[in-house]
């Protein structure tokens, strides 16, 4: 009889900033070396130039919940229903989410960092194999994450413990002879913003070059309606408006945590002989729009958040999302 087909490579996925949570399109890779000179993120942009990278790439829903639960189950929000005081997600769509087809097809699934989505019914930690997720928007404090706090001496700040959850789920799950999907999905760059003060060093004393299209003078065109949600008065009340390098600070100090964080898992898939069959595809739920026509935040329904896209192998199919970072061997795709 002929050999048996080889086993599927290995899926490391990250959906989210980093899945990171709020990421501007200036936030990735050579998205930022073409947009945004000032970002220290040399691990995004080794991704960039070894893979593809989408830099034209929108969500329709600029908020978390919506985002990660299309990133589940590859349906837009009218489609899955389930967005903050809308829907919990129900029990079909999460019979058919990536993390459970993969897992019923023998991959090693992890999950870490903040899950961001209510369940019809069941726990999150049904999906996974390995769990350090945690309800809500978690915590950028370790020790303030349940599943998390074997990791809060050495990584007190959340960015790098899921690092180093990741690292030591490629660690293993490589040894295991089975596919794997990894899903990291990081807090950063959240409010309240909170970066790791080791490296308060990167951009300090930085002056930001804000966008083209910063500041209320080219918001004058567009609707009334765009000017009542949260994206309006945050300009003010987030700093935009008159701190705006002391809130970028923070901002991309955030970022490159993330940065350092996946270069560890990058470190991690080299040495254990997987890199070369690992897809990885990094994305965002959601982008902020820092000072564009005068906005700060996200949610503007009127004018779509810019949501990086990076993506480095080949052979990708299957279940995906509207956006999506991570990696392996057996998803991707759009919504």
């Amino acid at each position: 009889p002929p050999p048996p087909p080889p086993p599927p490579p290995p899926f490391f996925f990250n959906p989210q900033p980093a899945i990171r949570d709020p990421l501007w399109s200036r936030g990735l890779g050579d998205v930022y070396k073409r947009q945004n000179e000032d970002a220290v993120t040399p691990n995004l942009d080794r991704l960039s130039q070894r893979g593809l990278t989408f830099d034209n790439h929108y969500v329709t829903t600029a908020i978390c919940m919506a985002s990660r639960a299309s990133i589940l189950t590859g349906k837009y929000e009218y489609q899955h229903g389930c967005n903050f005081n809308k829907g919990k997600l129900g029990d079909q769509d999460i019979e058919n989410s990536y993390p459970s087809v993969l897992k019923n097809a023998g991959y090693i699934t992890g999950f870490a960092g903040k899950f961001g989505i209510t369940l019809k019914s069941g726990s999150p930690e049904e999906l996974f194999v390995y769990w350090g997720g945690g309800p809500g928007q978690t915590s950028y404090v370790t020790q303030k994450n349940a599943s998390m706090k074997k990791y809060a001496k050495k990584y007190p700040h959340s960015t790098m413990s899921y690092g180093a959850f990741g690292r030591d789920f490629v660690n293993e799950a490589s040894k295991a002879g089975k596919p794997f999907c990894l899903s990291i999905s990081f807090k950063a760059p959240h409010m309240p913003d909170t970066p790791d003060k080791k490296y308060d060093h990167v951009y300090k004393n930085m002056t930001f070059k804000k966008p083209a299209n910063y500041g209320r003078e080219y918001s004058k065109h567009l609707s009334e309606q765009s000017k009542q949600g949260r994206q309006w008065e945050r300009w003010e009340t987030w700093g935009y408006k008159d701190n705006y390098d002391h809130v970028m600070q923070k901002y991309h100090q955030l970022v490159h945590g993330i940065d350092q964080a996946t270069g560890m898992i990058l470190q991690a898939l080299t040495e254990s002989g997987v890199e070369d069959n690992t897809i990885i595809i990094y994305t965002s739920d959601n982008g902020f729009l820092c000072g564009s026509h005068g906005y700060g935040s996200k949610v503007c329904l009127l004018y779509t958040s810019p949501s990086p896209r990076d993506q480095r192998g080949s052979g990708v199919g299957g279940c995906g999302g509207e956006k999506k970072r991570g990696g392996g061997g057996g998803g991707g795709g759009g919504g």
